[in-house]
């Protein structure tokens, strides 16, 4: 989610983040549903199901690509 947080900490994520308001806005709608489990975005549902099937080194490596500071 694309938050100033990011700003201050000086960090650019590879992946393009969602704004505030439609992660909001889904996580709202989806909780009226009745949904305990609220995954926002494709992406994100794809990259959870690959993470409970495969390894956890694997997963903490990848993690750490997506997470490390830009210059």
């Amino acid at each position: 989610m694309n938050t100033n947080f990011n700003k201050v900490a000086k960090v650019k994520f590879n992946l393009k983040g969602q704004s505030s308001e439609f992660v909001a806005k889904y996580g709202v709608d989806e909780m009226f549903k009745g949904k305990t489990i609220i995954l926002p975005g494709g992406k994100i549902k794809i990259a959870r199901f690959l993470a409970k099937i495969s390894p956890e080194k694997l997963v903490a490596r990848i993690c750490m690509k997506m997470q490390e500071k830009k210059m």
